[in-house]
Parts: C-alpha cells; structure tokens; sequence
C-alpha cells in the first residue's frame, strides 16, 4: 500500500536535485523487490497455513477414528483405546509432517524467492553460510533436542556439533578477512599520508599559508565572558554592533567587525583591543 507515495518521494528528490538518477534507480528496484517480497510472502502464508490445517484435521480424524475402531470392533475401554490410538496417532503425524515440513520449507524457498541478479542457489548459500548466527541457532536447538531423554541423541548431537563447527568456521573465516580489509586500509592511508607529506614539501607557499589577523580583535579575561555570552545575558555583543552603526553612519565607511575571544594569559578581569593583531 505504501508503494506510490514511496514512488512519488522517490520522484520528488529526483526533481528537487537531492538524487540521481543512478540512485532513484536504485531506489525504484529496492522498493519494487520489497513489494515483491511481501507479496510473495503473503501467498506463502496462505499455503503454510493451509497445510497446517490439513495436518490437523488429519489428526483429529485418526483419533476420533481409532477410538471408535478400539471401542466397537475390539472392545477396549475408553481410557485404552485412547492410550493406543493416541500414541499411534501422534507417532504418525510427526512422522507424516517430516516430508510435510521438507515440502513446506521448499514451497517457500520458492516463493518467497524475488526477482535478483543471484540465481536460487546462491541466494540460499548466502542466506544459511553467509552468516554463523544461522548456524549457530541451528546447533542449540539440535543440541536441546538430543539432551531430551528418548530422543536419538546421537543424530541431533551429532547434527549440532556439526552446524556448530561450521558456525565457528564462518565466524574465524569472517574474522580473518576483515583483519585483512583492515590492514590494506591501514596501508592505503599510509600510502595517502606518504604522498601528501611529499606534495606538501614541494608545494609552493600560498596566501591559504598566511594565518587571518583580524583588523580590530577583543581579547577578555575569563571573568568578563558572561558580558560576551548571549545565553549567559550578556549584551555587549549588541552595543558593539550599535557603535559600529553609528561610526559607520558618521564616518561614511563600514567600521571591521571586532572579533571577541577569550585569553587564559590575561588577568581575569582584564581585557585588550587589538588592531591587525597588535595590542594598543
């Protein structure tokens, strides 16, 4: 729903001039792929969804099924035919959602996948090693699950030492290249710093050399900053510029603005006029 005012913003700074047109490109096929992947999702839902309701009225059948067989054809009370059909049932219906599960996961690789210059495969090669926290999550829960009692914990142990060694392996991995980008981005600068040490010694003086005297400078003593200080209710600041006016007016020439700064080496409550920096 979101898509046309994304859509008219995107086309508002390209107007204005704060983009591109290589960026509102970029914009556009990022917001197309984000209504894509909503989209696709959506449907995935659905079909999830319904899959699961399936799986649960399959149960409930069996139960209600397995009951009525035990209790009518061989006669076995309630709390027994429960006992049985029950477990039969629930042993089923895990064993029926693993290929369920397979299949559902499948269905929505596929589509949720949006359109990318990456083919599928890739897409999931990123997705699951691209990163250990996928794998690192992975590895606890098959660990949970091989330290409950009755299941095969070799497999799940086993399972999760696996995904937590590639886990390991992606993160020492990752580790070891950024070290690596770091270390060339440390020589470039150095290179960058080399170069221009040796531009700055063969380079000519300039007037950007020659540091700015100011033409009527006010140098104040610490004690005197809050005569200085808008936020501290100071108003000398306007009756300078009011002097100014009126020397301007008088005179027939703009008057230099006075630039006020403190200095340490004076008295606290001492000050100094300054004229092309020298004291008077």
């Amino acid at each position: 729903d979101a898509m046309p005012g994304k859509q008219m913003s995107i086309d508002a700074d390209l107007n204005a001039g704060v983009i591109d047109q290589e960026e509102a490109k970029t914009r556009r096929a990022e917001v197309s792929q984000e209504a894509d992947f909503y989209g696709a999702m959506d449907g995935a839902s659905k079909f999830v969804r319904g899959d699961a309701i399936a799986g649960i009225l399959i149960l409930l059948i069996n139960i209600i099924g397995g009951l009525a067989i035990g209790m009518a054809q061989y006669n076995l009370g309630f709390s027994d035919a429960l006992k049985v059909y029950a477990l039969l049932t629930i042993g089923d219906g895990l064993v029926a959602q693993i290929p369920s599960l397979l299949l559902s996961t499948a269905a929505a690789i596929i589509v949720t996948r949006v359109n990318s210059s990456q083919d599928m495969g890739n897409q999931i090669m990123v997705q699951m090693f691209g990163s250990p926290q996928a794998l690192a999550i992975a590895a606890v829960i098959l660990v949970i699950m091989g330290v409950i009692p009755g299941m095969p914990h070799f497999a799940f142990l086993g399972l999760g030492t696996l995904c937590a060694a590639g886990a390991y392996w992606i993160y020492y991995r990752r580790q070891a290249e950024g070290g690596q980008v770091r270390e060339e981005e440390k020589e470039a600068r150095k290179v960058e710093e080399m170069a221009a040490q040796r531009e700055n010694e063969f380079k000519e003086l300039g007037w950007d050399d020659v540091q700015p005297v100011d033409a009527i400078g006010l140098e104040v003593g610490y004690r005197l900053i809050p005569l200085v200080d808008k936020s501290q209710g100071g108003q000398l600041l306007g009756r300078i510029k009011g002097v100014r006016k009126k020397l301007s007016q008088e005179l027939g020439f703009l008057v230099p603005s006075v630039h006020i700064r403190d200095n340490l080496d004076l008295l606290p409550n001492a000050y100094r006029i300054t004229l092309m920096g020298v004291a008077i």
